[in-house]
């Protein structure tokens, strides 16, 4: 116990002294008989203070030579793509992704640099000379397709890099897919979001749903009702879900989803809603103020209505994905695909003072 009292004594000491620049980086520490007389300590005792300094990198022993202060310790770095400086203060997506990349490049003993690509963050304004120190070394992680027109050049660079994006019909809707399939893929399976919430909706005993919602006017989102309607059905029979689709021309006029609601609403049973606006959202707690409800894409950080008991939201877990970006690309595979789903959660009602 004396003995490990002591190296720690002398371990805090020659650190104090490193990080206080006595010693000065490659600097040659004494030989260790002379070192250990100095301080007035065995040889063992200053060999075990110098592994921990080895340890957390302070110091590099040689054999035959001695002891040198670390000048730069060599570290993998992972280059996170911003498309402007802003968009690390105003994006809670982009935000909780580098969260999640700083957290799982701490752990990995790795570094991050961020580059914000874009002067006016446009896609069409790219400041390239930003990107030219990125080679075959390089790990890259981009959270979009909105980076889709350096793709090219992050393929002539041979980088390592990990995309976030929304899934196939996404990537091929910017001509993005058969690029990406080279590189680590982390989907967001956004598709399955309502239908997910659809089930939890009916594990709630619901078997009258409305779903109040904008996308449902849209013909891309077929796939997505479709699926809605074939969980209600093999669910129960007893389960009737009633659709509001929503034009988008009212989507902002709250009198106007006033009346939609009164339309559909007025002698309809519900028992528990979807919905993917604010607006909807309180227009339909102020019709039914008991039932189970849940609020599709909900940021989990800024919520956007009033929480209570009753009301469920989804949300990804960015800082997972971000995580698993950095695991990736430090890896030894060339390529892989991970698909996220949404997490259903119950935000806790403000409680009063």
């Amino acid at each position: 116990m004396k003995t490990a009292k002591k190296s720690n004594k002398v371990y805090a000491r020659i650190r104090r002294d490193i990080l206080r620049r006595r010693y000065q980086p490659d600097e040659l520490l004494p030989k260790e008989t002379d070192f250990a007389r100095l301080l007035g300590v065995s040889r063992d005792t200053l060999r075990h203070a110098l592994a921990m300094l080895e340890a957390e990198s302070l110091v590099r022993r040689v054999r035959g030579y001695g002891t040198y202060v670390c000048a730069s310790v060599p570290r993998q770095k992972i280059t996170f793509l911003l498309p402007c400086s802003e968009e690390i203060i105003s994006s809670e997506y982009v935000m909780g992704v580098l969260r999640g990349v700083l957290s799982g490049a701490a752990e990995r003993n790795c570094e991050v640099e961020t580059l914000a690509i874009s002067p006016t963050n446009d896609p069409n304004d790219i400041d390239w000379s930003k990107l030219f120190n990125l080679n075959s070394e390089s790990r890259v992680v981009v959270t979009g397709l909105w980076f889709s027109k350096i793709f090219p050049f992050l393929l002539a660079s041979k980088c390592r890099v990990a995309v976030v994006y929304e899934g196939k019909k996404q990537a091929v809707r910017h001509k993005a897919d058969k690029m990406i399939s080279r590189w680590f893929r982390l989907v967001k399976r956004m598709d399955e979001i309502a239908a997910r919430m659809a089930e939890h909706l009916l594990r709630t005993g619901c078997r009258r749903p409305v779903f109040f919602m904008n996308y449902m006017d849209h013909s891309s989102d077929t796939d997505r009702l479709q699926r809605i309607t074939e969980i209600c059905r093999q669910y129960s029979p007893e389960v009737r879900p009633l659709f509001i689709p929503i034009p988008e021309h009212i989507q902002t006029d709250t009198e106007k989803l006033e009346a939609l609601a009164e339309e559909y609403l007025k002698d309809y049973p519900c028992d528990g809603f979807l919905v993917t606006l604010p607006a909807v959202c309180k227009i339909m707690r102020r019709r039914f103020p008991d039932c189970p409800g849940g609020f599709l894409d909900l940021p989990r950080k800024k919520p956007q209505v009033t929480p209570d008991r009753n009301l469920f939201y989804s949300d990804f877990a960015l800082e997972k994905i971000g995580d698993e970006a950095v695991r990736l690309l430090l890896s030894e595979k060339s390529s892989e695909e991970i698909e996220f789903f949404a997490d259903i959660y119950s935000p806790e009602p403000e409680t009063a003072p």
